[in-house]
């Protein structure tokens, strides 16, 4: 893990830097016929009605307690003590109110105020430019504080933004670390290991592993355990270790491969539905953004580093770690490119959002691969 090192320290000071500039709405564009203020005008902003609370319900797609989860509950915390308890955010677990995948749906008719928005499941909604919203499953793509940095200063926001829009409003960009490679009962080490293995995934992986004899199937997270202890499945991949532990799969499949070629990194959306976006003052608009902001530095990178801590607890429990060949990585990344390019050529959205993240990553990787280091004192301490 050479560049673990180096990823942790990008992150905590491009994070920084990004919460220090802060985010204010997006200010909605004037009716026709209504003049814009003059510059010397004072523009007031709106502020909550004195006495007014918000209390909002978030749609998780995840179970109760897991580091995705708690993340959520303790920025719905931090919100509500923001604003003197003018606002709350109850978390309910992935399907609770409604099924895990069915989200976005039911943020758009009304059922709750915001909610987990995963692009990857939604693409029946948005298309297949989901995919490259949510690279879970992105084979090859870029690492968390690269996608990170497309959202906030790329020009990613107002992307996500244009094909969320008839759906919800997206306020804030969750971003997720490296997820395992997999759990499983079989040891993959190349591609040619994956010819009829019964394997759970979705999106692109998907389709690489199905052009590589794999038998894939969609399961949702709480169905896993159960499903891998059956033989319904032979292997699967769900998320980074410090999400996966406490789910217990150590228990039920032998090996854990790494590294996460398949999903280098994830992002969600935090999707609000647009009345209740409209409804809530410019103050608590912006304390909201914040809040969500300041949350990748007290908890994304808090689980982060929990996922060092994992993979020592599953070396102790005995778990084999197996790692992927570098010859699997470079296939891998290639069949990544190839379907990218596939859907660019197919989709007009898909193209638009591929064009602006090839031009981004390229300069965005110089920084993090080419300039800064790859090889630090820290990996060859005892």
């Amino acid at each position: 893990m050479k560049r673990s090192l180096f990823v942790f320290l990008v992150a905590v000071l491009t994070i920084v830097s990004l919460a220090a500039v802060g985010c204010t709405s997006t200010p909605a564009a004037p009716d026709e016929g209504t003049a814009a203020p003059d510059e010397g005008d004072e523009v007031s902003t709106p502020a909550a009605p004195e006495g007014k609370t918000y209390n909002w319900t978030f749609l998780h797609e995840h179970p109760s307690g897991t580091p995705h989860f708690n993340y959520c509950v303790e920025v719905a915390k931090a919100l509500e003590e923001a604003t003197d308890g003018q606002m709350t955010m109850k978390v309910s677990a992935g399907g609770e109110i409604v099924p895990s995948y069915d989200i976005v749906e039911a943020l758009k008719d009304g059922v709750a105020e915001t909610g987990w928005g995963n692009g990857t499941s939604q693409v029946k909604l948005i298309g297949p430019a989901g995919y490259l919203l949510t690279p879970t499953g992105l084979p090859g793509g870029p690492n968390p504080i690269e996608l990170l940095a497309w959202y906030y200063i790329g020009g990613g926001e107002e992307l996500a933004n244009n094909i969320w829009g008839d759906w919800a409003v997206s306020v804030g960009c969750i971003p997720g670390e490296a997820e395992l490679f997999c759990h499983s009962n079989v040891k993959l080490e190349s591609m040619a290991d994956f010819k009829g293995v019964k394997f759970r995934t979705m999106g692109f992986w998907a389709e690489v592993l199905e052009n590589n004899g794999a038998s894939v199937v969609t399961l949702s997270g709480s169905e896993l355990y159960e499903s891998a202890q059956r033989g319904v499945i032979d292997a699967f991949e769900y998320c980074p270790p410090a999400q996966n532990w406490p789910m217990g799969f150590h228990e039920i499949t032998k090996y854990v491969g790494v590294p996460g070629i398949h999903s280098p990194s994830w992002s969600t959306y935090v999707l609000v539905n647009h009345a209740a976006w409209d409804d809530l003052p410019a103050d608590l608009q912006r304390e909201v953004v914040d809040q969500w902001k300041v949350g990748v530095i007290d908890h994304f990178l808090a689980d982060w580093y929990h996922d060092g801590e994992v993979m020592n607890m599953y070396e102790d429990y005995g778990t084999e770690i197996v790692t992927v060949s570098d010859e699997a990585q470079v296939d891998i990344a290639k069949a990544g490119l190839a379907i990218c390019e596939k859907y660019a050529a197919e989709d007009a959205t898909f193209a638009t959002v591929w064009e602006h993240q090839k031009a981004f990553f390229k300069t965005m990787r110089i920084a993090t691969q080419d300039i800064a280091p790859q090889i630090s004192l820290f990996d060859y301490v005892d």
